[in-house]
C-alpha cells in the first residue's frame, strides 16, 4: 500500500520524505531513542532534507510531503474552526477527496497552479483539509 503511494507522488513530482511511526507499545517510536519528544512525528534524518522516492524506506514508515517550490509549490492549510470551515469554500473550488483524521472526515480541496503565488511565502495553495469540530474555547 504504502508503495503504491510513493509511485503515484513520485509521478506527481512531489518531494516525499520517510517518517517515523509510533509503535505499538507505550507511545515510543521507530527511531528507537527513549527520550524521543515527537514518537512517530518527525523525519527520518536519513532522508531529510533531500527525501526520497525509493519505495524501500517507506516500509514500515509513514510518508511525509515536504511542501513548497520542491514539490511544485504544494501547500496545505489546515481550516481547524467553524468559521475557518465556513469561509473555505468561498476561497478555494469544490474537490472529490477526502481524508480521515481521529476518526472523522476532513475535506481536502485542490488547486492546481504552475507559479507560486505572490507574497513572502512563495508557495501556491494546492490543497486545504477542515476539522469538522468548533474551535477551542479561548
Amino acid at each position: 500500500m504504502i508503495t503504491e503511494a510513493v509511485e503515484r507522488y513520485r509521478a506527481r513530482g512531489w518531494c516525499m520524505v520517510p517518517v517515523h511511526r509510533p509503535a505499538p507499545d507505550a507511545g515510543t517510536c521507530s527511531c528507537g531513542r527513549a527520550d524521543c519528544a515527537k514518537p512517530g512525528k518527525h523525519p527520518d534524518a536519513r532522508f531529510w532534507p533531500d527525501g526520497s522516492a525509493a519505495p524501500e524506506h517507506f516500509v514500515g514508515r509513514n510518508l511525509g510531503i515536504k511542501l513548497g517550490p520542491v514539490s511544485g509549490h504544494l501547500a496545505d492549510v489546515d481550516l481547524d474552526c467553524a468559521e475557518a470551515v465556513a469561509a473555505g469554500p468561498y476561497l478555494l473550488p469544490a474537490t472529490r477527496a477526502a481524508f480521515g483524521c481521529s476518526g472523522r472526515t476532513t475535506r481536502t480541496n485542490s488547486v492546481r497552479s504552475s507559479s507560486p503565488c505572490p507574497g513572502p511565502c512563495g508557495a501556491t495553495p494546492r490543497s486545504w483539509r477542515s476539522r469538522p469540530w468548533p474551535c477551542a474555547a479561548g
